[in-house]
C-alpha cells in the first residue's frame, strides 16, 4: 500500500502531462516601428513654378535618388509625384575645337539644390513634413 500511493500519482502526473496547453502561438508579432527613433524632417521649403497651370508652386525634395515633387491642390490637399521627371534642356557649349554640340554638351540639373532626404525614411515623413512646415504660399 505504501508503493500504490507513489506510482499512483506518477500515473496520474504522466496523463496530465498530455494535456498541459503548451504556450506557443501562431501569432505574428507586429514589425516595431522605428519612427520614433527618427528625428522629424526639418527642412527649408523652396517652392517652386515647375509646370504651367499648377495653382501653388511645388517643392522638390531627393530621395532614394529620386526627385519627389508635393504641392498643394486648389482643394487644400497635398498632390505629389513620386519619381518626378522635369522636362530637360540640353545646353551645348563649344568645345575646345570651337564646334558647338560636340563633346562639350552638358545637361544642367533643374534640382541641384533640392532638400536630400535620407533614405532611412518613408514617403509618408516627407508628406508630414510638407504639411508641417510648408505652408501654402497664398
Amino acid at each position: 500500500m505504501k508503493f500504490l500511493l507513489p506510482i499512483l500519482v506518477l500515473i496520474i502526473s504522466e496523463l496530465s502531462e498530455g494535456r498541459v496547453a503548451t504556450s506557443e502561438t501562431d501569432v505574428k508579432p507586429l514589425p516595431v516601428s522605428d519612427v520614433k527613433d527618427r528625428a522629424p524632417l526639418n527642412f527649408p521649403c523652396k517652392f517652386r513654378t515647375l509646370q504651367g497651370g499648377d495653382p501653388y508652386p511645388s517643392v522638390v525634395v531627393r530621395w532614394q535618388g529620386q526627385i519627389q515633387r508635393l504641392t498643394w491642390g486648389q482643394d487644400g490637399q497635398i498632390t505629389y509625384e513620386q519619381n518626378y521627371k522635369h522636362p530637360t534642356q540640353s545646353h551645348a557649349y563649344p568645345s575646345s575645337g570651337g564646334l558647338s554640340g560636340d563633346e562639350g554638351t552638358t545637361y544642367s540639373d533643374p534640382f541641384g539644390d533640392a532638400s536630400v532626404v535620407p533614405d532611412d525614411y518613408i514617403f509618408g515623413d516627407i508628406v508630414s513634413w510638407f504639411s508641417r512646415d510648408c505652408k501654402r504660399p497664398y
